[in-house]
């Protein structure tokens, strides 16, 4: 299935074009795939409500030729919004980069409530990719080893990458490789 169209979801305090999410961009634009990455409303102090509305409006309607791209708190925005979303389609891809259920802290916990329903988040996607790293210290990988088990989908376990941070990282060629080929 020919990707067309992929939405990618930035996390805490970062933006849309730094590093890798800019790398992706510029190699799927080159390629002739749409990408839109939304800057997330106040990324230092997010609301949960304002993200989903940015998300859902940077995605509007799924189809099979839509992937979807979310980096740690942009992983449970995608969540939240795909078991919101209305209508019977679905993405053909949902990856999900330092992803996670429950929060290490509680400097966001509010944002965490309540947790997407992962049977209502499977319902809108075909296929599921987990990325994350042994060594995150943002995300432990339990945290995306327990949201992979419940949600289920294909795992990749990085040595020595801490948690993506888009800013230390200027290419990030295992993502392009499973939109483009998996």
């Amino acid at each position: 299935m020919k990707i067309k169209r992929v939405i990618i979801i930035h996390g805490w305090a970062d933006k849309p074009h730094r590093g890798w999410f800019g790398w992706l961009a510029k190699e799927l634009t080159a390629s002739g795939v749409e990408v839109i990455a939304p800057a997330m409303p106040n990324p230092k102090l997010p609301s949960l409500k304002d993200w989903e509305q940015t998300a859902a409006k940077a995605i509007g309607k799924l189809d099979q030729h839509t992937a979807l791209v979310g980096h740690s708190l942009g992983t449970f925005t995608l969540l939240r919004v795909l078991e919101q979303y209305k209508g019977t389609e679905r993405a053909t891809k949902l990856i999900l980069v330092a992803g996670f259920l429950t929060n290490g802290g509680r400097s966001l916990s509010r944002y965490f409530s309540p947790k997407p329903d992962l049977a209502l988040v499977k319902e809108h996607v075909d296929n599921v990719y987990h990325i994350y790293s042994d060594n995150d210290l943002m995300v432990r990988p339990f945290r995306s080893k327990q949201l992979a088990h419940q949600l289920g989908g294909q795992t990749f376990e990085i040595k020595n990458q801490g948690h993506f941070i888009a800013r230390e990282g200027t290419d990030f060629p295992l993502v392009l490789d499973i939109i483009q080929n998996y």
